[in-house]
């Protein structure tokens, strides 16, 4: 089980980068190649207001390969600390956008799968996959070789590893064991 959660961090599609324009800070969290050969990049932005960073929001943006604008999608207005941007495998026609939904008010997370085309860049379908009924704070995505996504997240100081197919089916989900110092000494 351990093997697999290294592999699923080792595989993480997620790029860090920060550059600073004017007053505004962007945070490329990562990117894909369109099916047209244009490049998509997930981006949230700060601005420095004295000396304190405020969150505008996080953008889809469309690039050409030569870094000309192309499109850009508004997507969420807080920061997403962890998500999964990728080509959606079974249909050709879209993308896929994973993220974790944490609901406050009813103290419960979701996954959220969003659907979305290439030209435009625009929101065809979502889909919230309930994973716990308390606040989760999330640890990695990763879509597998049978098209499922891999999800592992900590809740309650606790450890889970669950499988959800696009069409937002939770396959499977478990707790995984804790471990002990004494296996790394």
């Amino acid at each position: 089980m351990l093997a697999v959660i290294f592999s699923l961090v080792a595989e993480s599609q997620s790029v860090m980068t920060y550059y600073q324009c004017s007053d505004k800070y962007i945070e490329l969290r990562n990117i894909m190649e369109t099916h047209d050969g244009n490049i998509i990049m997930n981006c949230p932005i700060f601005e420095d207001d004295n000396g304190v960073f405020v969150d505008l929001g996080t953008w889809l943006y469309k690039v050409s390969q030569q870094g000309e604008p192309l499109d850009s999608l508004f997507i969420e207005d807080n920061d997403m600390l962890r998500f999964l941007l990728a080509k959606n495998p079974v249909d050709e026609n879209n993308n896929i956008l994973v993220k974790t939904f944490r609901d406050f008010d009813n103290t419960s997370s979701s996954l959220k799968i969003s659907f979305f085309t290439d030209n435009p860049l625009e929101i065809q379908n979502e889909i919230f996959v309930p994973l716990q009924d308390t606040i989760v704070k999330l640890d990695a995505y990763y879509l597998d070789s049978d098209n499922d996504i891999i999800v592992t997240y900590s809740a309650s100081q606790k450890f889970y590893v669950a499988r959800v197919g696009l069409d937002g089916t939770l396959k499977d989900k478990a707790m995984l064991p804790e471990l002990s110092m004494s296996l790394f000494q």
